[in-house]
């Protein structure tokens, strides 16, 4: 049910923005416990709740997700969000038990909840290597009027960061070029400091900006920028696992990469319309700090339903972007600060094949079905995009196309000379590093695909549609206890009230609620597709409580599932654009780190969240429910189209993946549960947790 408080909550008219923007000397954290105050028994758990959580024992204080509406409930809720149209009852359903948790802590979505819920349109999306995903903010910070909010995980100096400082510097030159107001640029990132168990955010001084590991830019370079940079960590596990950027108000971009170089194929959507304030909030939220200067646009709200007339519909990018995987995996082995060299032959300037990102096409292939068909390809002959101030997307020159910062990817051996390396290694038994080489497995690059797709996907205009925001704040205390919030409750209700299919990808998928979610499904009939990463952060999914690691945990989930239902449980690896087999993520060659949800064909659930123990009860994460089939079944196609997982990566019945001829896919790490994997997850952990193991 909606209580009266629930509904006092979502229609009120005060929000974080709105007050901050009328006391502007005021610090958002404390504006929203002066707003929103938590209620007294959510308040005063005190230590005897949190060692019972830390235990792991149930949190007695903490509500349920298995609450069902009646159709009164929903018509209720509907009454709860500021929507152009009715949502489906899915959405609906999924809706109203998120707002139950705000009857315990009305911040618990990290967004006044007047903002939650309302509307909006996806003009763009990227599925692709971190350069292109990294070229596509540059592109938006460039033309960037106002103010800027970005926020990542994990910062780490590298050739994904230097497109960002890159564009930073060109964003300033724009700024004095044409004589108007400094831009507000506010940065936020996790990297853990010993100060954050007094205070969880710190404010970072130039000075510990311009070290080695972060490298932003001197406040001396950007004179046309206001910049100030908070290390946001909740102590001990409460990881700020946050990822998006919001532009001028106008603007959220909701993406699954931190800002790092990874060999990994990464979703990002741009979202616009009146759901861009849920983002401001909740980003107001996560600064929690009084702002110096303040953010340019805090008078300035996006109410308004502008129908598709109102937005504009992009169909190219001027980043042309190739999402070569190959690349990624040299430029993650290659240091940020290596002077870029030109391929022989290549001395002064050269023009590059332009490949132009083209809108989607009507298509007679089934949603799901992967397409083998190479990426359009334009043969004229040109210079790289450049605009009239000079700025030009970084450009990988071994490729031809933008895609990072140039490097000499000619130094990365193909995955021949991979497999040729892996062979007389092999002999040896030890790699250079002295630890057990472990083989690729037995497979050959697709020929028909060579790793280049088109990652951009330009939808056709459509008009806004039901959009909420399903967050999760940052819990620092240990245990399984906090599930009651948000994102973990928009999982499990989507899932319980599927009614014909579910679709996750995910880096990795070990929690125990996420678990016994997809094998309650498939008992019922329901067909769940999972593509997961083989092997990825095994040494830290190891540890105990961790949840264990992906094969071990698909293996499980086969053999609790009736023979009479496994048909309906399609598990499959990751495998790469340019693979015909999956490569265990332990060879840092091929990995997958989208984070999605799809379910009956017209819910989304897009964001941060990996379906593992981190994410599920710890971390601060930021998701976007979308009630489109319009949106979802685009999406589900260029998911397909720029991966060979659905073709090659599906596991057995057992499973356990095999080859053509039979062949069982090599243990690329030789991490299991237990003790003998203490050791090396103790190590996975720390680094997850600090971002260095491509959280």
């Amino acid at each position: 049910m909606i209580s009266d408080n629930i509904w006092n909550l979502t229609h009120g008219t005060e929000t974080i923005t709105s007050f901050v923007a009328a006391h502007p000397d005021d610090a958002p954290e404390q504006v929203s416990a002066k707003l929103f105050p938590m209620s007294k028994k959510e308040a005063s758990k005190g230590i005897i709740g949190s060692l019972k959580t830390a235990l792991g024992g149930k949190d007695q204080t903490r509500g349920t997700a298995h609450i069902d509406p009646t159709p009164d409930d929903l018509e209720r809720t509907a009454q709860c969000g500021r929507f152009p149209t009715r949502p489906s009852d899915l959405f609906l359903k999924i809706y109203h038990n998120i707002l139950q948790t705000l009857d315990e802590d009305p911040m618990a979505d990290v967004c006044s909840p007047p903002l939650i819920a309302s509307s909006g349109v996806v003009p763009v999306s990227v599925v692709s290597v971190i350069k292109d995903i990294m070229n596509h903010y540059a592109s938006l910070i460039v033309e960037a009027q106002h103010e800027i909010f970005l926020a990542t995980n994990y910062w780490e100096h590298s050739h994904a960061s230097k497109i960002i400082t890159d564009a930073l510097l060109e964003l300033s030159r724009r700024v004095i070029a044409r004589g108007g107001k400094k831009v507000v640029v506010k940065l936020m990132y996790d990297r853990g400091n010993v100060k954050q168990f007094v205070d969880n955010r710190q404010k970072v001084p130039e000075s510990e900006w311009l070290q080695d590991a972060v490298q932003l830019p001197k406040l001396e370079d950007i004179p046309g920028l206001f910049l100030e940079v908070v290390n946001y960590h909740r102590p001990a596990l409460g990881t700020f696992h946050c990822k998006y950027m919001v532009i001028d108000r106008r603007i959220a971009i909701l993406n699954s990469n931190n800002i790092q170089d990874m060999a990994n194929l990464e979703f990002m959507s741009q979202i616009e319309g009146p759901i861009v304030d849920a983002f401001y909030d909740m980003a107001l939220w996560s600064w929690g700090k009084k702002m110096e200067p303040p953010l340019a646009c805090l008078g300035n709200p996006l109410t308004e339903v502008k129908g598709k007339e109102g937005y504009a519909w992009p169909k190219t990018v001027s980043w042309q972007g190739k999402g070569n995987v190959n690349a990624a995996a040299a430029m993650e082995l290659t240091p940020a600060n290596q002077q870029p060299q030109q391929p022989a032959g290549q001395e002064g300037f050269q023009p590059t094949t332009t490949t132009t990102a083209t809108a989607p096409q009507p298509s007679d292939r089934p949603v799901g079905v992967a397409s083998n068909e190479p990426a359009t390809q334009s043969q004229t002959l040109q210079p790289p995009t450049q605009s009239e101030s000079g700025f030009t997307p970084a450009q990988d020159n071994n490729t031809g196309m933008n895609t990072g910062t140039s490097v000499a990817v000619s130094k990365k051996p193909s995955p021949e000379e991979l497999k040729e390396k892996d062979k007389k290694a092999g002999k040896k038994g030890k790699k250079d590093d002295g630890k057990p080489e472990q083989p690729l497995p037995k497979g050959s690059l697709d020929p028909t695909t060579s790793g280049i797709f088109n990652p951009a996907l330009f939808l056709e205009p459509h008009n806004e549609v039901p959009m909420a925001l399903v967050n999760r704040k940052p819990h620092g205390k240990p245990g399984h206890g906090d599930t009651f919030c948000p994102q973990d409750v928009a999982w499990l209700t989507a899932m319980r009230y599927a009614q014909k299919d579910v679709f996750i990808q995910t880096p990795d998928l070990n929690t125990k609620p996420i678990i016994e979610a997809v094998i309650d499904c498939v008992k019922r009939d329901i067909e769940v597709t999972l593509y997961i990463t083989v092997g990825y952060n095994d040494a830290g999914e190891a540890l105990p409580y961790q949840g264990g690691t992906n094969e071990e945990v698909v293996k499980k989930m086969f053999a609790e599932v009736p023979e009479e239902n496994k048909s309906n449980l399609r598990v499959h690896w990751y495998t790469s654009k340019d693979w015909n087999v999956p490569i265990n993520a332990s060879h840092k060659l091929r990995n997958c780190h989208v984070k999605i949800m799809l379910v009956d064909s017209h819910i989304a659930i897009q964001g941060n969240g990996n379906q593992d123990t981190q994410s599920w009860f710890h971390s601060m994460e930021i998701n976007v429910l979308i009630d489109s089939e319009l949106i979802v079944k685009s999406w589900r196609d260029l998911i397909e189209k720029n991966q060979n997982t659905g073709i090659a990566g599906r596991v057995g019945e057992d499973g356990i993946w095999k080859d053509q001829q039979g062949n069982v896919m090599p243990d690329s790490t030789g991490i299991h549960s237990g003790p003998s994997g203490l050791f090396k997850g103790i190590k996975g952990s720390i680094e997850r947790v600090r971002g260095t193991g491509g959280f």
